[in-house]
C-alpha cells in the first residue's frame, strides 16, 4: 500500500485484493446499487395500477340533477366523453385526488434511485480512454437533465390545474418532455461511442427504441393535453390514438431508464469496518473498467 504525503490519505491505485487492510470481506452493507431501482420500479407499476383502478371505480359522469364531484371543480360538464374513449393518466390526475396522491408517490419515490444510477453512468462513461472535451461534457449533462426530468414529472401530479395554474403545468410539460429527450438522446449517444465499455448491445437496442418512441408521442400527449388545460373537461377518456400515445410515452420512458437494471447490476454499494478510527475513505477494488467487470461503486470506511 502506497501512502501519499497527506497523512491519513491513501492513493488508491495500489489498494487491491492483496491489501490486509481493506476488510472488503467484512462488509455490514453490501447491497447491488439497483436494488433501490428495483423497489421503486415496483412501487410505480403498483401505484400505476391503482391509479387505473381509481378511474374504474370513480368514472362516472354525473346524471341529470346530481351533484357535480367535489373534485371536479371549475371542469366543464358539458364536454362529453368521445367514442370508443379510453382514460388518460395525465386528465386522471387532474379529476381525482386519490389518484393525484397515488402518483406523486410513483414520481417521487425513483427520484433518490435514478439520480444515483446517472451518477453511476456517468463515471462508467467518464472511465473510457481517449474522451474529446464534447465527450466529457455531455458526460456531465445527463446528470441534471435527468434531475430536471425526474423532478419535472413529479411536479405535473403537484402543480394542478383546478387547484394551481394551467400555465404553469404547460411549461412543466414542456420542460419534462424536452428534458427527457435531451437525456435519452445524450446518453443513448454516448453508449454506442462506449459500447463495449458502458453497457450490453441490448440495453443500447432498448435506449434507441424508447427514445425514437418518446420523441414521436410526446408531442402528441402535450398537444391533447394542453386542449385539456385550456377546456377542463369533467371526465378523464380521450380518443384511442390520444390515449395509446400517452402509454407508449409513459412506458417508452420507464423502460429506458429500467435498462440500469442490465447495465448497473453488477455494481454494488459497500461499507465495511476499519482498523483504525477516525477515517473515512473510499475503496476500490480493481477499478471500475467496465460494467461487467465493476464489483463496486463507493464504499465508506467507518470506524467501528
Amino acid at each position: 500500500m502506497t501512502k501519499s504525503e497527506e497523512p491519513g490519505d491513501i492513493a488508491l491505485d495500489n489498494i487491491n485484493e492483496s491489501n490486509p487492510d481493506d476488510h472488503s470481506d467484512k462488509a455490514y452493507v453490501n447491497v447491488r446499487v439497483i436494488s433501490a431501482t428495483v423497489l421503486s420500479a415496483v412501487s410505480a407499476v403498483v401505484c400505476l395500477i391503482a391509479v387505473f383502478v381509481i378511474w374504474i371505480w370513480k368514472e362516472k359522469l354525473p346524471e341529470e340533477g346530481e351533484k357535480i364531484p367535489a373534485d371536479w371543480v371549475n371542469c366543464n360538464a358539458d364536454l362529453l366523453p368521445p367514442a370508443n374513449g379510453l382514460p388518460s393518466i395525465l386528465r386522471c390526475l387532474e379529476l381525482y385526488t386519490a389518484a393525484n396522491v397515488i402518483w406523486r408517490y410513483a414520481t417521487g419515490i425513483p427520484i433518490a434511485p435514478r439520480l444515483l444510477n446517472s451518477v453511476c453512468y456517468r463515471n462508467i462513461l467518464r472511465a473510457v480512454e481517449d474522451q474529446s472535451l464534447l465527450y466529457r461534457i455531455s458526460c456531465d449533462l445527463c446528470i441534471p437533465l435527468l434531475l430536471i426530468e425526474a423532478v419535472s414529472v413529479a411536479l405535473l401530479s403537484i402543480i394542478t390545474i383546478r387547484l394551481d395554474n394551467g400555465d404553469v403545468q404547460k411549461i412543466i410539460l414542456f420542460v419534462f418532455i424536452a428534458s427527457a429527450i435531451l437525456h435519452m438522446a445524450i446518453l443513448s449517444a454516448l453508449q454506442f461511442v462506449s459500447l463495449s465499455k458502458s453497457g450490453s448491445q441490448i440495453s443500447f437496442a432498448i435506449k434507441v427504441i424508447a427514445s425514437v418512441m418518446f420523441t414521436i408521442c410526446s408531442p402528441v400527449v402535450a398537444f391533447n393535453h394542453v386542449k385539456f388545460i385550456e377546456k377542463y373537461a369533467c371526465h378523464s377518456l380521450v380518443p384511442p390514438v390520444y390515449a395509446i400515445a400517452e402509454y407508449l410515452m409513459l412506458l417508452s420512458n420507464a423502460a429506458f431508464h429500467l435498462t440500469a437494471l442490465l447495465d448497473l447490476c453488477h455494481l454494488r454499494f459497500i461499507v465495511y469496518p476499519k482498523t483504525t478510527s477516525g477515517e473515512v475513505r473510499p475503496y476500490q477494488d480493481g477499478g471500475i473498467t467496465s460494467v461487467a467487470e465493476s464489483k463496486i461503486v463507493t464504499v465508506a470506511d467507518t470506524s467501528v
